[in-house]
């Protein structure tokens, strides 16, 4: 597993995972970024690109924590473009203390308004451990 790229400003980390447009995230690699959206206790977004070049960028999904709770934002379509203004933006969120991600989720649909973000809906995955 690896992550494709970093930002990090101000104690605030954005990662970035690409993937060719249709490949899902495997499992392992999403448990994996799970964790790390936690242990950023608000403080890192982590950014899905549906493309690995600035030509095939399709789209992107965004993840970051609200609360103890992972929410999940699609963005489609998007171009690189809309890539770099949205990394633009958190870069000016990333300054000013308390920001990320409240405010910048606000500002995200006013970012790029050809097509509003929203959050997915998709049932919550219970994890249960064997008692013996």
């Amino acid at each position: 597993m690896d992550i494709d790229a970093v930002i990090e400003r101000r104690g605030h980390v954005l990662l970035f995972e690409s993937k060719d447009e249709g490949v899902p995230v495997k499992q392992g690699q999403q448990l994996t970024l799970e964790t790390l959206l936690r242990q950023g206790a608000g403080r890192n977004t982590i950014i899905f690109l549906a493309g690995k070049t600035p030509a095939t960028i399709r789209g992107f999904d965004l993840w970051t924590l609200d609360g103890r709770y992972k929410r999940t934002w699609r963005r489609r379509p998007a171009s690189y473009k809309d890539v770099m203004m949205f990394v633009e933006q958190w870069i000016v969120h990333a300054e000013i203390p308390g920001s990320i991600p409240e405010k910048l989720l606000r500002s995200i649909t006013e970012l790029v308004r050809t097509q509003p973000l929203a959050p997915e809906k998709r049932p919550r995955q219970r994890r249960y451990c064997p008692v013996d």
